[in-house]
């Protein structure tokens, strides 16, 4: 399993400004992180991994919403993406898809980053390892992860998520 060590060489072999903070006890996802910290979800990356039929893709964006899988296969040009399985995003990068950090994966990925998080100077992104947050700069992010920028996301309250019910009945 990866983790802040390869996160922390990724950015200082791109000369990339960071730092790294460990929160006092080590979350499950990121988006609790905002919370634990105060800060506005806005400013806090969150990471997804998604498939198209040309490779994978990830998509960065605040941790209060999630990338849309239509609005990441308009970006890159394709028909359709589809979120990765958490076991499959493991493969992938080596990180937890929980925890996954912008940069530092095993195999890299085309990137996308959400418009949104550009509106704020500097940014909070997991750091490879549960409960250790990356700091840097919205334009360090772009150029560590050479990613275009694309509107991705849809708040988690808006976004139609499929229905509990059972197949058929609405």
């Amino acid at each position: 399993m990866r983790g802040s060590i390869e996160v922390h060489r990724h950015l200082v072999e791109r000369g990339v400004p960071h730092e790294f903070y460990r929160l006092e006890r080590p979350l499950r996802q990121i988006a609790e992180a905002a919370a634990l910290l105060g800060l506005d979800p806005k400013i806090v990356a969150s990471a997804e991994l998604f498939e198209t039929p040309s490779g994978h893709v990830l998509a960065l964006s605040p941790s209060s919403m999630r990338a849309s899988a239509d609005a990441v296969a308009a970006a890159v040009g394709k028909p359709r993406a589809r979120p990765l399985a958490k076991n499959r995003v493991v493969r992938h990068t080596g990180f937890l898809a929980e925890w996954l950090p912008p940069v530092g994966h095993e195999r890299p990925s085309r990137a996308l980053v959400d418009d949104a998080l550009l509106a704020a100077d500097v940014l909070y992104a997991p750091g490879g390892d549960p409960g250790v947050m990356l700091i840097l700069r919205s334009t360090d992010l772009l150029r560590a992860t050479a990613a275009d920028v694309a509107k991705l996301a849809a708040t988690k309250e808006t976004m139609d998520f499929p229905s509990a019910a059972a197949p058929g009945v609405r």
